[in-house]
């Protein structure tokens, strides 16, 4: 009987079991579609809020501010804006996260209107924000800008040096400074336009020179710092100058006295018949210490021409030769030179009618037509009263001069003394002869 009970209970205990096993499928297979429905609503959820939802903001950082209508502002009103346009603001924005997050400072244009302004001075101007579609403004933060407004102005400002560290001593000097362009054009002032309550405040353009450990002279290339009135530097945000840069020419000088020597052209005056006197005796000149040590004959001998002494008392002013870099006071500027013949030098007048021609092509035909030459001598007395006209010469060079050649020509006559005579009588002046060419 015990073993029919416990068949059965066994029974019953698989029914149960294959019941409960049932219910749970059941269970397991309901399951997986509502977690999935809940995971797709979580997903919508998500994509509304963040990417359709019209709520989102996000703040869009430094976007530039235009200036409007500064044409405008100059034609109406004489004025021009000087700040102001360089300006930058934050945009809070509102919309679609889709189209709000992808924007960039430059795809949202911010500006303000400066053809309100009627008069000079800073003034506050709202600005305007352009968007894009589906997107809305929240507040531009500042949401004004302030700008400078004034008449514009021109002015020529001398340029001058501003000299630091200077510690220059005997025997050195410093000469005038000289202000060039980059090409070297020399440059005294420089032209500034900017605002009108600016530029009426503006004294000079210096540039900064730092003279420390220097004794010769030197270029630097230097800014140009705008100062008002009051001696003080100016912001030259505002300001344009027709130059900004320049180049410094500083020369530093020593002082040396130079002697000045005369010559004869042709060395033809015995030095013990003449007395010379020459005014200045020295020049007194200021160059770079380099000149003096590296040039040899810095001052240039005076030649005089004794040809053309035509009397026993000459006298002459002449300029001496010197480098460009070497600067003499004004008043030695000028020599004067006094020469004084001795008597025994005299002069004789002799007619010359032998004229020798050199350098006549083959086929040129030519005629002289001077027949005679007075010819002015100088020498001692004694040596003049042995010339003879037989001992003097005129030669014509025709070299250049071929058969094509016509007409009537001047040419300059060579006069020749005698070697075998004398070796220091010599002609006075220039001496022409007309020949004419067939």
């Amino acid at each position: 009987m015990r073993n029919d009970n416990e068949k059965i209970g066994t029974v019953r205990d698989a029914d149960a079991e294959k019941e409960n096993g049932s219910k749970n499928n059941i269970v397991g297979k309901n399951l997986i579609p509502k977690i999935l429905c809940v995971v797709a609503a979580f997903v919508l959820w998500l994509y509304v809020m963040q990417v359709e939802s019209p709520e989102y903001t996000e703040t869009i950082s430094s976007v530039a501010v235009s200036l409007q209508n500064t044409s405008v502002l100059q034609s109406e009103s004489g004025l021009s804006v000087y700040n102001g346009g360089n300006e930058r603001i934050n945009v809070e924005l509102s919309g679609k996260k889709s189209v709000v997050s992808g924007l960039k400072s430059d795809d949202i244009k911010a500006y303000a209107d400066v053809s309100r302004i009627k008069e000079a001075g800073r003034h506050s101007l709202d600005v305007y924000v352009d968007l894009p579609d589906g997107v809305s403004i929240v507040k531009p933060e500042p949401s004004t800008v302030t700008v400078f407004a004034d008449e514009t102005k021109s002015v020529s400002l001398p340029i001058k040096e501003k000299m630091g560290n200077m510690v220059l001593t005997s025997p050195y000097e410093l000469g005038t400074v000289q202000f060039m362009k980059s090409g070297g054009e020399n440059i005294t002032s420089v032209n500034v336009t900017g605002p009108g309550t600016i530029i009426d405040t503006l004294s000079e353009a210096q540039v900064n020179v730092n003279m420390e450990g220097k004794t010769s002279s030197f270029v630097t290339r230097s800014p140009l710092t705008i100062v008002n009135l009051s001696g003080d530097s100016v912001d030259t945000t505002y300001l344009s100058m027709s130059v900004a840069e320049i180049d410094v020419k500083v020369p530093i000088y020593v002082t040396k006295e130079l002697p000045l020597s005369v010559s004869f052209k042709h060395g033809l005056i015995d030095p013990k018949l003449v007395k010379m006197k020459v005014t200045p005796e020295k020049l007194t000149v200021r160059g770079d210490e380099t000149i003096f040590t590296e040039t040899e004959n810095i001052v240039q001998p005076i030649v005089i021409d004794e040809k053309m002494i035509m009397s026993n008392q000459y006298t002459v002013t002449v300029r001496p030769t010197l480098p460009a870099d070497i600067i003499v006071d004004s008043a030695d500027t000028e020599v004067t030179i006094t020469v004084e013949l001795d008597s025994s030098l005299r002069t004789k007048q002799i007619t010359v009618e032998d004229f020798q021609v050199t350098g006549a092509a083959k086929d040129l035909k030519y005629e002289i037509l001077t027949s005679a030459l007075p010819v002015t001598l100088r020498g001692t007395l004694e040596e003049l009263n042995d010339i003879k006209a037989s001992d003097v010469s005129v030669v014509l060079d025709l070299s250049g001069y071929d058969s094509s050649s016509r007409g009537t020509v001047s040419l300059n006559a060579a006069i020749t003394v005698d070697a075998e005579k004398t070796d220091s009588i010599y002609e006075l002046g220039e001496y022409t002869v007309q020949v004419k060419l067939n």
